[in-house]
């Protein structure tokens, strides 16, 4: 009896140390995970901060800003449409570049301080438009889209609606002259109605 007796307290000795390896070794992978998600946490943080700070921000950063794209006297007295290029700080989600080229306006000459502006997208698959001075007209030169001087489209056109017209403010510059200023705005294309992007 003797014999068994310590025979059984023996082996339910070593299941003690077991027990402690056990937890010790739990205890180390919680503290280790716990460890490894701070860094990791930080990384997430400085990766989503641009993202943040737009939304914050409030504005779309692809568009829908007032840029001053001219003076009043570089565009056309005689109401025939003039390409410009829009020029302004380009801001995507981690990177600003500034100064760069980021579409094309036609600006037309529609009284004394009056301009009209027209994105120079074709709404049918954004190819650029051109202006035909001889026809007055605009034309699509990737699937044969025509519009009148307005903007209006002609006939039965690829195009699903005629041309995006933009918000356009007369504005006196530093030097005292006067500005156009377009809020420049990119839409959807091959949409019957203007979407913004």
């Amino acid at each position: 009896m003797n014999d068994q007796e310590s025979t059984g307290e023996a082996a339910a000795e070593p299941d003690i140390p077991q027990r402690r390896n056990f937890f010790a070794g739990l205890v180390t992978i919680i503290l280790g995970a716990i460890a490894g998600l701070v860094p990791i946490g930080a990384g997430l943080a400085v990766l989503f901060d641009p993202l943040r700070r737009r939304n914050q921000d409030g504005r779309n950063q692809s568009g829908g800003d007032f840029v001053r794209i001219t003076t009043l006297k570089m565009v056309n007295a005689d109401g025939l449409p003039q390409r410009f290029p829009v020029i302004k700080d380009r801001v995507d989600h981690f990177s600003r570049f500034p100064e760069m080229p980021v579409g094309m306006v036609y600006l037309r000459q529609t009284g004394p301080d009056e301009v009209v502006a027209f994105q120079a997208d074709c709404p049918h698959l954004g190819c650029k438009v051109d202006f035909l001075p001889q026809r007055e007209q605009f034309s699509c030169p990737c699937h044969a889209s025509y519009f009148e001087l307005d903007g209006t489209r002609i006939g039965a056109s690829p195009s699903p609606r005629s041309l995006d017209t933009l918000d356009v403010e007369i504005r006196t510059g530093d030097a005292g002259e006067a500005e156009v200023w377009v809020r420049f705005e990119e839409f959807k294309t091959g949409e019957a109605t203007k979407i913004s992007k």
